[in-house]
């Protein structure tokens, strides 16, 4: 049956959705290639040769028994970023008597939610009782994508064949809340399944050996002769270690993919990225970038990035390493070494979504300086979602100028902005002066905190972001200030058809803070009325309201209408106090993609509409 189940995995919707169509179609192929590939004629049980006399041999009539045994799903898993949801089948009709739903990380660190028995599960109180969990004979699993997401379903089959079912039924691969080890030279038959607890594989397992909130260890001699899959947890696989099937592992703090390593352990990897800029500092820049990984030793991440700016004219490089020390990569020493464009305001947009930007409407959101440098510190990744960073770093500053005339697909006559826009002329020239060839060292602090969830559920999705740095005179810096910086989004499903959103940022500073180095609010993102970067200042707060509606009921699947409201305040340098800004608007957006906005800021002065475009 399992070599039936992998042939099927490619066409699984071949499998659920057309059943009665597609298993008889699959006999009949089956039974013809038997009757051609048979050897010769088959002598069935009791014939009896004819004579001597006789020269033609006769045989008694022979008919082949068509495979009786009837497959039916159990039960069926699906995973959508940190939400796991179980529906139970009956054998009979096939349809779903039982579900319940709970989150991934109630799994996480033996914690588990989850008891097994004899008829059935539990999930936090929530039964799903079904007489077929310990009758699981196969499992397929497929990953698809979903509005963006990574969905993983697992789907474990069952059949009515007792014999069949006594034969692979093991009762040590199910377990909750506790590790389990298939100690070496140990054969199981059929499955590994644990919710919560770490499995660690040092025997043979005939099938596949999946985890729900925690990891699979394969020592040196081990065999999985199907999956390995770790839904929210990772696969380690030791120097010698063989998996027959595919490996699927998370690969980030808020995402699921699927890598396949068949019939061997993959050894170290190296590949190749080229990538490209489009800035208005050093226009066209293109680069390539050569990654050096190995996830299943304890040597080091590394990565080589190389470029040019074609308008600047100067070369730019990185080069950073991390190297594991505790816990599988729980802390790690990270450093790196650099000749690179910095700017501020990475948190407010993507590189990528800035370069689109400029290449198509002549519009850079961000204020630039290089830096050439390095920095050493430790990562801290506790839990799946948290991670913290602690670094010295070093760096000497230039500034740089904007070119004005850059090309761009419709930006016309349009020019790009200077450098450190938001910013008079004379300003600009001596927060330029101000940075130009000096240094400044110090130290870093940087932590993000995440809780995400399925977009068709019905909670709240949230995530935070902290950047604590202190310039020090006795690391040989020019400067000496504090600064720092808290950012927060809420994002909170209603219904199917309405979400809320709330932002938040908060900003503060001492010491001689560089001009170029303050906080700029206005425009992309923050008080959108307003012109991009009109304000800065030494600290400040700011805050937005969005409140989106779907128009999949007037035909249009992927667009969402937005209403949305900003306020800010923010106090200038060496200043006390300042004024409330507000904005108010509309937005009409493309999915999560792409968003078209129309606001008005809410005083007396400046234009009454500003449109600008969000991703």
């Amino acid at each position: 049956m399992n070599d039936t189940l992998d042939n099927q995995f490619l066409s699984q919707d071949t499998i659920e959705n057309h059943p009665k169509a597609a298993r008889p179609l699959l006999i009949a192929v089956a039974a013809s290639l038997c009757l051609l590939l048979a050897p010769g004629p088959l002598l069935a049980e009791g014939a009896v040769e004819s004579s001597a006399a006789d020269s033609s041999p006769k045989y008694k009539k022979y008919t082949r028994a068509r495979n009786s045994v009837k497959y039916q799903k159990a039960l069926k898993i699906t995973a959508i970023d940190n939400s796991l949801t179980f529906a139970a089948f009956d054998p009979g009709s096939g349809r779903v008597i039982a579900s319940a739903e709970m989150p991934l990380d109630e799994l996480a660190g033996g914690k588990s939610g989850v008891s097994i028995d004899a008829d059935g599960i539990e999930l936090l109180n929530n039964r799903i009782e079904f007489n077929e969990i310990r009758k699981i004979t196969d499992t397929v699993y497929r990953s698809k994508k979903h509005r963006k997401k990574v969905v993983v379903e697992i789907t474990l089959w069952t059949t009515s064949d007792a014999a069949r079912v006594n034969r692979l039924s093991s009762p040590d691969r199910f377990v909750a809340g506790e590790g389990f080890h298939a100690a070496p030279g140990s054969f199981i038959r059929g499955y590994v399944l644990s919710f919560g607890g770490d499995v660690k594989i040092d025997g043979e397992i005939n099938h596949s050996v999946i985890t729900f909130g925690a990891d699979i260890v394969a020592g040196p001699k081990s065999v999985i002769r199907d999956h390995a899959i770790a839904i929210g947890g990772e696969v380690i696989l030791e120097s010698g270690a063989r998996v027959y099937g595919h490996i699927l592992t998370k690969t980030g703090p808020r995402r699921l993919a699927r890598r396949e390593r068949p019939w061997k352990v993959e050894k170290q990897t190296l590949s190749f990225t080229p990538s490209f800029a489009y800035n208005r500092v050093d226009g066209f820049a293109p680069r390539v970038g050569w990654t050096f990984s190995d996830a299943d030793s304890a040597l080091p991440t590394m990565r080589l990035t190389y470029g040019f700016g074609g308008t600047s004219e100067r070369q730019r490089a990185r080069f950073s390493i991390k190297q594991p020390l505790i816990g599988r990569g729980k802390v790690s020493l990270v450093g790196a070494a650099y000749k690179e464009l910095k700017s501020d305001d990475d948190e407010l947009i993507p590189e990528w979504q800035n370069t689109l930007l400029a290449l198509l409407a002549t519009t850079d959101y961000k204020n630039y300086y290089e830096a050439e440098g390095g920095e050493i510190g430790l990562s801290y990744s506790p839990r799946r979602k948290f991670d913290m960073s602690l670094s010295f770093f070093s760096d000497k500053m230039r500034a740089l100028p904007s070119t004005p005339k850059l090309w761009s697909l419709f930006g016309g006559e349009k020019d790009f902005a200077r450098n450190f826009q938001g910013l008079s002329v004379a300003d600009s020239e001596s927060a330029a002066r101000e940075i130009n060839n000096r240094r400044v060292a110090g130290i870093k602090i940087s932590a993000d905190l995440s809780a995400k969830h399925s977009l068709v559920e019905k909670r709240a999705d949230w995530e935070t972001h902290l950047d604590l740095e202190k310039a020090l005179d006795n690391l040989d810096s020019d400067f000496e200030f504090f600064r720092w910086e808290l950012s927060g989004l809420l994002s909170y499903n209603f219904t199917r058809y309405t979400v809320g959103q709330i932002r938040a940022r908060f900003g503060g500073s001492s010491g001689n803070l560089p001009i170029a180095r303050s906080f700029f609010l206005g425009g992309y993102r923050w008080l959108r009325g307003f012109e991009h970067k009109e304000f800065h200042g030494g600290e400040f707060w700011a805050a937005t309201l969005d409140y989106g509606v779907s128009l999949s009921g007037a035909g249009l699947e992927s667009a969402r209408f937005w209403m949305f409201y900003d306020v800010a305040q923010i106090t200038p340098l060496g200043s006390s106090g300042a004024p409330l800004y507000q904005s108010l608007g509309l937005g009409l957006g493309i999915d999560s993609f792409l968003r078209l906005n129309v606001a008005r800021r809410l005083d007396i002065s400046g234009p009454d509409l500003r449109v600008s475009i969000e991703f």
